[in-house]
């Protein structure tokens, strides 16, 4: 239980959910995380990717490509309006994210690479940039079963 607060208050800090003071016991894990990088996330059992902001999906970890049965030769560098079947939908996400705005278990519906849909629960804050790396979201999908969150099934 210790060890999912852990995550679980790093999984937010890193999209900038919620703000919080980390105790001593969460600090040596984020400075971990920090210092792994990219090989972290890649490696993570939960779904992310990083968008820019044209809407251009710039990266994707293999859990993300796993669950929406993609490789990575054919995700990255998709516009990321393509994949989402609500359009309404993936134009409110995105004009939140680019006025600063946060999403936070936002439901979603999009298309895996065999055309079947799943719906997801997406987590996104903005990198604002910096000399090295350019502006762009970070975004965590989590599945959700088929008839679970109802209110967006048919979207």
């Amino acid at each position: 239980m210790r060890y999912t607060m852990i995550f679980l208050t790093m999984l937010f800090a890193l999209t900038g959910c919620v703000e919080t003071e980390l105790t001593a016991e969460a600090e040596a894990p984020m400075q971990i995380f920090f210092e792994d990088g990219d090989d972290t996330l890649e490696n993570a059992a939960i779904p992310f990717h990083r968008v820019s902001p044209s809407g251009t999906i710039l990266s994707a970890n293999a859990a993300e490509l796993a669950s929406l049965g993609y490789s990575r030769e054919n995700y990255v560098g998709l516009d990321v309006r393509k994949i989402h079947v609500s359009q309404p939908t993936i134009e409110a996400m995105l004009s939140t994210l680019l006025g600063g705005g946060k999403l936070e278990g936002y439901p979603a519906r999009v298309r895996r690479a065999d055309g079947t849909t799943v719906g997801l629960l997406i987590s996104s804050s903005v990198f604002e940039g910096d000399p090295v790396t350019p502006a762009h979201t970070r975004c965590f999908s989590l599945p959700v079963p088929d008839g679970f969150y109802t209110p967006y099934a048919a979207q």
